[in-house]
């Protein structure tokens, strides 16, 4: 599957990230994560991480010199990137990241590169349950699992729970 890298793309892979002005924007579970993913296949990409002033302290203690650091997710800063990975808690639909996405920055969410990392030639993740939305995700994910190993013992769950 040829993967494009452009503005409303869902098709992002950490190897098309190379070379690329990155930012990582909110330092929750899903932020790190996509951190720890990028630092693990491109170890000498500059990253910049928009966090809250509270998280700064965290992020410092990594010692990663080539991580900086941004407490102001303002138009300006977002443009500045090429591609921003965004957590799940932060809307796309800012009017800071609706500018920024007019300049041709692209916003992507961890877990669409996960996808995009594990899909196939024809785009599809074999094997895999993704439930999204608001409320019932936690309760929907441990019923499911509970229903497929009634059919297929080794289920595995995997979750994001809190």
């Amino acid at each position: 599957m040829a993967c494009r890298l452009r503005c409303g793309s869902r098709c992002v892979r950490i190897s098309q990230l190379e070379g690329r002005r990155v930012a990582l924007w909110g330092w929750g579970r899903e932020g790190r994560a996509a951190y720890s993913a990028i630092r693990g296949r491109l170890p000498e990409l500059a990253l910049t991480v928009l966090c809250s002033p509270d998280e700064t302290a965290e992020v410092a203690a990594l010692q990663d010199l080539r991580l900086a650091v941004e407490t102001e997710a303002s138009a300006g800063v977002l443009a500045r990137h090429e591609v921003v990975i965004k957590s799940p808690g932060i809307s796309p639909l800012q009017p800071a990241a609706l500018q920024a996405a007019r300049s041709g920055t692209t916003f992507v969410g961890g877990t669409s590169i996960w996808f995009d990392e594990h899909a196939g030639s024809d785009g599809v993740v074999p094997h895999s349950i993704c439930v999204t939305g608001t409320k019932g995700k936690s309760t929907t994910t441990a019923l499911l699992a509970h229903l497929l190993r009634a059919g297929a013992p080794r289920t595995p769950q995997r979750a994001t729970k809190g």
